[in-house]
């Protein structure tokens, strides 16, 4: 879950620079460059991690492309993170 929770923070840090350049970068593999942000935001304790996803909550940064990409991501994980800890 730790990983997932990474996600979120990786996707409330991009602009479009950072995802062209990583995607350039990572040989135009979309799941390369995912995971290397994954690695990027994921060091640390669990603690660190929670920290950085409550610092990335606010952020109004997306993925370049429609709004509703963002949000579907916010959704669709958000919902991972709950089943996961068994919220309803």
């Amino acid at each position: 879950m730790q990983d997932l929770v990474a996600h979120l923070v990786a996707a409330g840090h991009v602009t479009a620079p950072h995802f062209f350049v990583g995607l350039v970068r990572h040989g135009f593999s979309f799941d390369r460059f995912v995971e290397n942000d994954v690695r990027t935001f994921n060091t640390g304790t669990t603690s660190e991690v929670k920290a950085r996803f409550d610092q990335t909550v606010d952020s109004t940064r997306k993925p370049p492309g429609p709004a509703y990409v963002a949000l579907g991501e916010v959704m669709v994980h958000g919902e991972d993170i709950r089943n996961a800890v068994g919220v309803r």
